[in-house]
């Protein structure tokens, strides 16, 4: 099970990671016709990420219990978060910070019980 739940937590990074990398192209794009834009490298490489997230989760969800998969999915808000600031240099507020915690609080009482 943990094996199942480290794929997971990867398809999470991943399609995190694949968000960022659409904006990127996305910002790389305004100036472009539309369709150049979806052909951008950031724009690939994100579509390619989420792809992977999605093939990951597929394959974690065979093995998973759905109350896991459930607790942990909203963590991807909490990793393009913290890659936006990181990565895009976008400011993080205070809200933010509040809502991430609300997130992480939410998922460690939801699995109280499990541990």
């Amino acid at each position: 099970m943990t094996k199942a739940i480290l794929i997971f937590l990867a398809g999470i990074v991943m399609a995190s990671s694949g968000q960022l990398l659409l904006k990127r192209g996305a910002l790389r794009g305004r100036e472009r016709w539309l369709l150049a834009s979806f052909f951008d490298p950031f724009s690939i490489a994100g579509y390619t990420l989420m792809l992977l997230s999605t093939v990951t989760s597929t394959i974690a969800l065979k093995t998973l219990p759905l109350h896991v998969t459930v607790s942990l999915a909203p963590l991807g808000f909490v990793v393009v978060t913290v890659l936006s600031v990181a990565v895009l240099g976008e400011k993080m507020r205070r809200h933010h910070l509040w809502g991430m915690l609300m997130i992480l609080a939410g998922i460690i009482i939801f699995n109280l019980g499990s541990l």
